[in-house]
């Protein structure tokens, strides 16, 4: 046992009578089946959260250490938002599981450098074309320029747990845009007693977390 960065307490278990993927998936859900009771701790319910990830020795790999830490990539893949979960790696899964850790980990910097951006699709009025306003939304920007649609990372951000931070992301960027925006609606043949409108999608998420739902306020 070792305590991790993140001050979470980490188990390791040999379990040399289990060698194939459906011997550890039973264990693995039984582990989870516990977890799935809340404990009481000084009278009041804790709700207990476990990553469990793990690999088979099955002489693919190359080192001990090796074997060790594709089974810790795997319990840091295994659960999101907080939630128990189980990944199991082995030597045809691996390269898979490595590309969805490098993937997630640019999403990440993706939000923290504003690579991830929104773009306004105008919203007009089908009867006359005049302009109503905007609907933003979000565009991943990646090294080489391109920008990827939300169908490619919308699933990535609610897998993570981060559908709500990639929220308040696209707000604050629209925020920011709006003096330039207003610059442009100026031009345009639009009547000063409709204002223009900026349309911009919430997830669930963003609204059922109290400190989010300040954020978003303020």
């Amino acid at each position: 046992m070792q305590e991790t960065q993140d001050g979470l307490e980490e188990f390791l278990l040999l379990l040399p009578h289990h060698a194939s993927r459906e011997s550890l998936a039973e264990r693995a859900a039984a582990l989870l089946e516990v977890a799935r009771q809340p404990f009481r701790v000084s009278g009041r319910l804790q709700p207990l959260a476990i990553a469990l990830g793990g690999t088979v020795l099955d002489g693919s790999h190359a080192s001990a250490a090796a074997a060790m830490a594709e089974a810790g990539l795997a319990r840091k893949l295994s659960t999101q938002g907080g939630r128990s979960g189980f990944r199991l790696v082995d030597a045809s899964l691996r390269r898979q599981v490595r590309n969805e850790f490098v993937r997630q980990n640019h999403f990440r910097e993706a939000l923290q450098h504003g690579a991830l951006q929104p773009f306004f699709q105008p919203i007009v009025d089908l009867p006359t074309g005049r302009p109503m306003g905007f609907e933003a939304l979000a565009r991943w920007r990646s090294s080489d320029g391109n920008h990827a649609p939300p169908a490619d990372f919308l699933p990535l951000a609610k897998q993570m747990g981060l559908t709500s931070e990639l929220d308040l992301v696209v707000i604050r960027s629209v925020i920011s845009a709006m003096p330039a925006l207003a610059e442009a609606a100026a031009e345009l043949e639009h009547s000063a007693d409709e204002p223009l409108v900026i349309s911009v999608n919430l997830s669930a998420q963003l609204l059922d977390d109290p400190e989010q739902r300040q954020a978003l306020l303020r």
